[in-house]
């Protein structure tokens, strides 16, 4: 088992993330001893163990399902643009066309995120991963409503859901095909 240790100062108490199949990391706070994360993560070696083992015949149920090809620099500067140009046009029409126009947005911005599609803040900026742009039509569009929706709801409650389901009724659907796609 291939261990990553990483220190923060937002930690505050040790945990154990996985990502894939191939990645273990152990997060811990600034000033706790990397010894101390170790004996943590060999007692949690069974769980360890069951999730990673999940995760592989996850990956192999989905295999070939999404793939992201590997940037550059300047692919992602591209990619970026692109990106941007769609995330903006899928907001005004998805604002325009089934939220009667009264969803506000301060800034859209597109990145490229390790572990999340999207996110927005409570300021009314929106965040996107660049790689929305290798994602089938309809992944996409239901990414931007999802973070179009939480404009009103910042929150994953039944009201978030319900201003979700005017445009994209299958939701659900795409959600757990989007959740498969863990290799960003």
């Amino acid at each position: 088992m291939n261990l990553i240790f990483k220190k923060s100062a937002r930690v505050r108490r040790v945990s154990i993330c996985i990502g894939s199949s191939e990645e273990v990391v152990v997060k811990m706070p600034l000033g706790f001893l990397e010894e101390r994360a170790r004996i943590f993560a060999e007692e949690k070696k069974d769980w360890i163990d069951e999730t990673l083992e999940k995760f592989r015949k996850r990956e192999k149920k989905y295999e070939g399902a999404l793939k992201f090809p590997k940037s550059s620099l300047s692919d992602y500067n591209w990619h970026k643009g692109t990106a941007g140009t769609l995330v903006q046009e899928r907001l005004e029409f998805f604002n325009r066309a089934f939220y009667d126009g009264r969803f506000a947005w301060k800034n859209v911005r597109v990145r490229n995120q390790k572990s999340r599609w999207g996110s927005c803040s409570k300021n009314g900026n929106l965040h996107f991963n660049y790689k929305i742009v290798f994602l089938p039509p309809n992944l996409a569009d239901y990414l931007v409503v999802h973070e179009l929706c939480h404009l009103l709801e910042l929150n994953h409650s039944q009201k978030f859901w319900d201003l979700v389901v005017l445009a994209c009724p299958d939701y659900k659907k795409l959600r757990k095909t989007l959740r498969l796609a863990r290799n960003m």
